[in-house]
């Protein structure tokens, strides 16, 4: 026979007081906190729920069960009471997130009106891309508002913080690249050629035909030397019309 081992034991043991903390956490709270989130049938309904997951907790199956079906019995009663919760939520933090999504509006617009000159690349077609995308975004919140303003607080809400957040983000999606728009960069200046020299280094060619006439002036004719020695050469072979005589 297998049997469970501690650290399997301590899960089971886990599982089964998340049940019995969310029975007793609810049970308060849909008296309270959560009372303007849930309609008369719908705080009828969970706190029944919550009433037989005790029972059955303490007097029923419940008292020594799997760890998997502490788990369902959880998920069983969240169903009913983060419905609410959620509303509760969502309630407390509309307004912030829909000032947020006001705020990126008003900036955008403060850029599209701008005069300043690091704007001034910006062309006429691309600010109303912007105008546009700011008109329809602001159009779109307030009419949403107004309509979520007409629900009770107890049925799950039209517009939520999720949407608008997604709002924003297609608005940035749409105007910060506009915005950021880098200015172009100014062409380099060509560089300046001094005078008397040319392109890529040259020498101009004045300067090199008066360069070729110095080195022919300076160097000696290449043939002196030779002729010189060929001279002497010839004088010493002829001879000497009284030495000839002399030996005849």
């Amino acid at each position: 026979h297998s049997f469970p081992t501690r650290r399997s034991s301590d899960l089971t043991n886990n599982a089964r007081n998340d049940v019995e903390s969310y029975i007793y956490a609810m049970r308060d709270k849909v008296i309270d906190s959560l009372r303007p989130y849930c309609t008369d049938a719908e705080k009828e309904a969970f706190e029944a729920a919550l009433t037989a997951a005790e029972d059955w907790l303490y007097y029923g199956d419940g008292y020594d069960a799997l760890k998997s079906v502490y788990e369902d019995k959880l998920q069983s009663l969240k169903s009913m009471g983060s419905p609410m919760e959620r509303r509760q939520v969502e309630l407390q933090t509309r307004e912030a997130t829909a000032n947020n999504l006001k705020k990126s509006i008003a900036d955008y617009k403060a850029f599209v009106s701008s005069a300043d000159e690091k704007y001034a690349h910006i062309t006429d077609v691309e600010r109303d891309v912007v105008r546009k995308a700011c008109a329809d975004e602001e159009s779109w919140l307030y009419d949403q508002m107004d309509a979520q303003g007409k629900l009770a607080a107890n049925v799950d809400p039209i517009l939520t913080c999720n949407i608008i957040s997604q709002h924003q983000r297609e608005l940035q999606d749409k105007c910060r690249p506009i915005m950021n728009k880098p200015k172009p960069q100014a062409p380099k200046p060509k560089p300046e050629e001094k005078d008397g020299e040319a392109k890529d280094g040259a020498a101009p060619a004045a300067d090199a035909d008066a360069a070729k006439e110095g080195a022919s002036a300076e160097a000696p004719p290449p043939a002196a030397d030779g002729d010189a020695a060929g001279a002497e050469g010839k004088e010493d072979a002829v001879e000497d019309p009284m030495e000839t005589e002399d030996a005849k």
